[in-house]
């Protein structure tokens, strides 16, 4: 006998259910997914926005858009998802009878809260930075507007300056260029005369000197200009950065530890208005990762009621009821589950038949030592790969089949049950049927119980 596989036909039914229940859901706690989104949306606008703030950025290219974009997705979601689900962690973990291992517990979750909180840092302040922007816009821009000028008019009156030293130190190059070549036609003329023009060749040498005397003097004065060029730049560049100190001053950082521009630090009204936005802004973070523990919940509440309360799963699931006995021969009625089962020849074994001997040949493969208990829906799904869904739905159908029993918060599979399944289908004279069922391993897992 071959090991439980899911059928194509099984797969295609399991989705199709999936679907349903996953729009039910939705539609079910719509509030809860619009207000999450919605939520998001307005944090990424705020962070992207807190973000050009610090980055000193009035518009970006459309690589640098998509890189930031990109960047504030990331600083948002991860701490938003790690939050959200040690919070969920830390509600699950207070059920713990230990004493001792609750208060290690406990203290190990609000450590890895504490990180998850200030994970959760850059993405608050940088909402905190678009919201005090978007609350003190005018004055931000008025004061910047103030700031641009003061730089504007430094620029122009340095660049002034430069041009006059500029030209004063072109008409020096020129003078030096100037006796440069008096001194190499006076020298060419020094070579030129004979000897014996004593007198001559003495006034030479001394134009010569003097020419060298004044280009000496002339590099020293373009010295000094090159120096006062170099002074004026370095004043442009330490005006430009203490201009820029006061934007950042424009900041809501600076406000919350008394060194605005933009706010007096005696305004103490506008010094706690600013501590609100904080704390709006870790709201925003905070409320997120508890709408996100809410939706988990309620999906995890949603689908254990519709999928493993046999009541509900009887409306939700539908047409995914089946009659096994309809797939057999007539026979006679055999235990609770039976009565469930219509008497009919023939039919479509693979539509009905098969799912439910898939359900339990995977069942069967996953209970405890005593072959009666079946192993938690986490565990099960963890050994064999499946989804928690997956798993819930085939515990299901044969909750439905009365081949499985919830006693003591713990399912139990009906071995009796099952052992007059595997008589009612040897008796069977549907070929199919027989085919079908020997192609599966629970009858041996099951041989040593019945």
């Amino acid at each position: 006998m071959v090991k439980h596989v899911s059928s194509n036909t099984a797969s295609g039914g399991s989705n199709n259910f999936k679907y349903k229940l996953d729009i039910k859901f939705f539609a079910n706690n719509l509030y809860l997914v619009v207000a999450t989104i919605i939520l998001y949306l307005l944090n990424l606008y705020c962070s992207y926005n807190g973000l050009l703030v610090y980055e000193a950025r009035e518009e970006v290219s459309s690589s640098v858009f998509y890189f930031y974009i990109v960047l504030t997705i990331f600083i948002i979601t991860i701490p938003s998802v790690i939050f959200s689900y040690l919070l969920n962690l830390f509600s699950q973990k207070m059920n713990v009878e230990s004493r001792l291992k609750k208060v290690v517990l406990n203290i190990c979750l609000i450590f890895l809260l504490f990180l998850a909180f200030v994970a959760q840092i850059p993405s608050t302040w940088y909402s905190f930075e678009s919201l005090f922007r978007q609350s003190y816009y005018s004055q931000i821009k008025s004061r910047m507007d103030i700031i641009e000028n003061q730089i504007l008019e430094k620029k122009a009156l340095i660049k002034d300056k430069k041009d006059n030293l500029s030209l004063i130190k072109a008409n020096l190059m020129d003078k030096i260029k100037n006796n440069n070549l008096r001194i190499e036609k006076a020298k060419n003329r020094h070579l030129e005369l004979d000897f014996t023009f004593v007198t001559m060749k003495k006034d030479l040498q001394k134009e010569i000197n003097n020419a060298i005397e004044e280009n000496k003097a002339l590099l020293l004065e373009l010295e000094e200009y090159e120096d006062k060029i170099a002074e004026l730049d370095n004043k442009l560049a330490s005006f430009i950065a203490a201009k820029n100190i006061e934007k950042t001053k424009t900041q809501g950082i600076n406000v919350l530890f008394k060194d605005s521009s933009i706010v007096d630090k005696e305004n103490y009204i506008e010094y706690y208005r600013t501590w609100f936005l904080v704390l709006l802004s870790s709201m925003l973070d905070l409320t997120i990762g508890i709408l996100l523990i809410s939706i988990y919940k309620a999906r995890q509440k949603y689908v254990k009621e519709v999928v493993l309360d046999p009541k509900l799963s009887r409306e939700t699931v539908g047409k995914t009821k089946f009659d096994i006995r309809s797939k057999l021969s007539p026979v006679k009625k055999v235990f609770d589950f039976s009565k469930k089962m219509l008497t009919r020849k023939g039919g479509n074994v693979s539509n009905i038949g098969k799912k439910l001997f898939d359900a339990l040949d995977f069942v069967s493969s996953c209970l405890k030592e005593d072959k009666a208990t079946i192993k938690s829906v986490g565990v099960i799904s963890k050994e064999t790969g499946k989804t928690r869904y997956f798993v819930r739905q085939k515990i299901a159908l044969l909750v439905e089949s009365n081949l499985v029993s919830l006693k003591n918060r713990r399912y139990i599979l009906n071995t009796a049950a099952v052992s007059n399944l595997t008589k009612l289908v040897n008796k069977s004279r549907d070929k199919k049927i027989k085919t079908l069922f020997d192609k599966y391993s629970f009858t041996t897992l099951l041989s040593e119980v019945t």
